[in-house]
């Protein structure tokens, strides 16, 4: 029997922050504040394509949740139930949304609503939204076209601006609750 076939990148995605190549800043950083217990209630991770945007936060969630540490920690067991569900992708309570995608109306109030409820297994809720830049972009364009939109709006970059920041707002308010 063979088993289900896995890309690469996700077969050897890394578990841990030291195993995190080129991003020793943000590992030693964010390392710091897990020991320190100085967590922020958001992250904002940028790059191209490749850089481990998507594997630091899943290596961040799974360092707020790990089950077999007091608290946060820099170096997650791996061996827990909620180590291993948030490396899969399964876990209930890591929200990850792809923002490009999901651009309408009731995406949106769909993740504000599941983000309102406490988490179910791991001491914290977290989320992720991945192309957050892509969430607004094809609809203002669309806006745009039309001329009433253009007269209204001579800043393209501020219009675009606020929609990012008005589909976003959810994100403090799911930290504190």
């Amino acid at each position: 029997m063979s088993s289900a076939y896995q890309p690469l990148h996700h077969k050897y995605r890394p578990q841990r922050f030291d195993q995190l190549v080129g991003q020793e800043a943000i590992a030693a950083t964010l390392g710091h504040a897990l020991t320190s217990n100085r967590i922020a209630p958001a992250y904002l991770f940028s790059g191209p394509r490749g850089t481990g945007k998507t594997s630091s936060a899943r290596i961040l969630a799974r360092s707020l949740n790990c089950l077999n540490s007091e608290g946060p920690t820099p170096e997650p067991c791996g061996t827990c139930e909620l180590c291993t569900t948030i490396a899969a992708g399964t876990a209930l309570d890591v929200i990850e949304i792809d923002a490009a995608s999901n651009t309408g109306v009731d995406n949106i109030r769909e993740l504000i609503e599941r983000s309102r409820f406490a988490p179910v297994h791991a001491p914290v809720r977290s989320g992720s939204v991945r192309s957050a830049r892509g969430c607004c972009r094809r609809r203002c364009w669309r806006r745009h076209r039309s001329r009433s939109h253009r007269g209204r709006c001579r800043r393209r970059s501020w219009c675009r601006a606020r929609r990012c920041h008005r589909a976003l707002e959810w994100a403090p308010r799911c930290s504190g609750n």
